[in-house]
């Protein structure tokens, strides 16, 4: 029993020997005319559908393959590729790609590579955009300035913004809590009725400058124009109207929008540090 196991055994290792040293015999077909190029002269060295035959073990590598190639045809190995169903590489063999007995492997001029796309011009897109901005028919969202805005106007006031929220004054919010958490986040109607005369005196007195956008543009690029316009959330939301604090002027409305819109502010060489800041 042992000596025929041994037996079995040598034979399966045979076996595997023979696989692995089995052969395939295929050819190498040029597809196009090789040269040899150099800075004086170029010389055809292989013409185009000539066929050489090829054996190589089915484990063998390719790149073997590729140097035997360019040396027996006086050709530079670093200026051909081959490709079977698929462009050769190096480690390849023929056994990793399916290659048969009688199969055919084509060689050619190595081909640069292809330059990347070029940028799809976005001026179109932008173009687009900055209709939609002009689009006031369709616009649902108003921000209200005051005409003489802006800090250079108003000595007196902190100009350390952080965020998009100083931008605007804080909206009242609406609440079904308790009573003493509606005193502190809502307005009663008495204090509406106030406030409103006295934004009417600031209208008449000063001036306010309406400036439209599409509720839809704001919401999707910025989080705090979501919260704003959320429903039940704030009083002003719902009507859409979002007041500017008196120390932006309207110019930098403008701008703040066509940034939202466009991603990028076309005169921004031409805007005054007091804009930009």
């Amino acid at each position: 029993m042992a000596n025929n196991g041994g037996r079995q055994g040598n034979a399966g290792a045979g076996g595997a020997n023979a696989q692995m040293n089995e052969h395939v015999e295929f050819t190498v077909k040029a597809e196009e005319d090789l040269y040899l190029e150099g800075s004086e002269s170029t010389i055809r060295r292989v013409t185009a559908e000539t066929n050489y035959s090829c054996l190589m073990l089915k484990t063998q590598r390719f790149s073997s393959l590729f140097r035997h190639y360019a040396k027996y045809h006086g050709l530079r190995k670093d200026d051909l590729e081959y490709y079977f169903v698929n462009p050769l590489e190096n480690e390849d063999t023929p056994e990793s790609v399916q290659l048969q007995r009688g199969d055919t492997i084509m060689v050619r001029k190595k081909r640069k590579p292809e330059p990347p796309e070029v940028a799809a011009d976005d001026s179109e897109f932008f173009t687009d955009l900055r209709e939609l901005l002009d689009d006031v028919e369709h616009m649902d969202a108003v921000f209200l300035c005051y005409k003489n805005g802006g800090v250079d106007t108003v000595s007196d006031m902190n100009t350390g913004f952080s965020s998009i929220h100083d931008i605007f004054t804080t909206p009242s919010m609406k609440s079904k809590g308790n009573s003493s958490t509606t005193a502190n986040l809502s307005m009663d109607e008495d204090d509406e009725k106030i406030n409103n005369k006295i934004e009417d005196k600031e209208v008449a007195n000063d001036g306010m400058v309406e400036i439209r956008a599409h509720k839809c543009i704001l919401t999707a690029r910025g989080e705090y124009f979501k919260a704003f316009f959320r429903k039940n959330a704030f009083r002003e939301s719902e009507g859409g109207k979002i007041h500017v604090d008196r120390c932006f002027s309207p110019e930098t409305i403008r701008k703040m929008l066509e940034f939202i819109y466009c991603n990028r502010i076309s005169s921004i060489h031409e805007s005054s540090v007091s804009i930009l800041s």
